[in-house]
């Protein structure tokens, strides 16, 4: 987490499309439009 709450851009995500939240698992969702995947990633801290 960056000062003033901002975090940092994940740097493998090319084309996010959106992102999700899944408070179960505690992870990061984002759609990655272009690659036709979905990218998986901790939250930040």
């Amino acid at each position: 987490m960056l000062p003033g709450g901002l975090a940092e851009p994940i740097p493998s995500a090319k084309s996010p499309a959106d992102f999700a939240y899944d408070k179960k698992r505690a992870r990061l969702l984002v759609p990655l439009m272009l690659e036709n995947r979905v990218l998986f990633a901790p939250p930040p801290h």
